[in-house]
């Protein structure tokens, strides 16, 4: 089994974008400015090669869509075994809204560093 923790930290948008400007040069009509937050963040550890897919958030278990979501991103990155996902936002009480720790920002580097270096994001 392979095992990979990654953190996400909560990101603010100041200015968010609002489409472009210029279709050749794919320049935006806004820029986009946002902070991340040192203090509030996620830690999620994935790991892989275990029977069956579990999700746990913040110590409970997570319910069947959200284990489905966990799925379909782990799917997108061409992993398809068994993962075990534990996710801890250290930022309580905040379930929604725009101030929030990604969850999936955590997940997937998680589970893509746990596995065998194949995996690109970008370009090829």
């Amino acid at each position: 089994m392979r095992r990979a923790t990654a953190v996400a930290h909560a990101n603010i948008a100041l200015v968010k974008y609002w489409g472009k400007r210029d279709e050749a040069l794919l320049l935006p009509e806004s820029p986009s400015l946002s902070i991340a937050l040192d203090r509030l963040f996620t830690t999620t550890t994935v790991e892989l090669g275990v029977p069956s897919d579990s999700l746990v958030l913040d110590g409970r278990a997570a319910g069947e869509g959200e284990l489905r979501r966990a799925r379909f991103l782990l799917d997108a990155a061409g992993i398809g075994e068994g993962a075990r996902i534990e996710s801890r936002q250290r930022l309580r009480g905040s379930r929604g809204g725009s101030l929030r720790c990604g969850r999936a920002e955590a997940h997937l580097p998680g589970a893509v560093r746990a596995r065998p270096a194949r995996v690109g994001f970008g370009g090829a």
